[in-house]
């Protein structure tokens, strides 16, 4: 049975399952998660965590194990810049200016979410110059 009472896994379950085991990796790694699924009319960020000062933008993409393209190739320039649009408003409505990064984490998991593996991108995408507004 999955989360919804069905014996069928569909994507929302598979990416909430990610999502929830990108959270779980993060805090073991000694990040604190400060928000999940910050939403915009044109984006989402799936996690905002921090990992000492730096505020961390993460997409989360959960693929089947033994997938031949890696999940963050689905991270592509136009979400890129989704995202990164996001973050800045994301810390300009909390009038934060910290340092600040993009990750990717990619999630591999079997058919019935039993068994998984943890890919974490760090520094996945943008550069200083990208917002140079802070």
């Amino acid at each position: 049975m999955n989360i919804f009472g069905s014996k069928e896994i569909n994507h929302l379950d598979k990416g909430k399952f990610g999502e929830d085991k990108a959270c779980k990796y993060l805090k073991k790694k000694g990040y604190k998660i400060v928000e999940r699924n910050y939403r915009l009319k044109f984006a989402e960020i799936d996690i905002i965590a921090r990992d000492e000062k730096t505020y961390v933008f993460v997409e989360v993409k959960t693929r089947k194990l033994g997938s031949v393209i890696p999940a963050c190739v689905s991270v592509n320039f136009k979400k890129q810049q989704k995202i990164m649009k996001a973050s800045c408003c994301y810390l300009a409505g909390k009038n934060i200016k910290p340092p600040m990064r993009y990750d990717i984490i990619e999630v591999y998991t079997d058919e019935k979410l039993k068994n998984y593996e943890i890919n974490h991108i760090k520094n996945a995408f943008g550069s200083r110059s990208d917002y140079a507004i802070f």
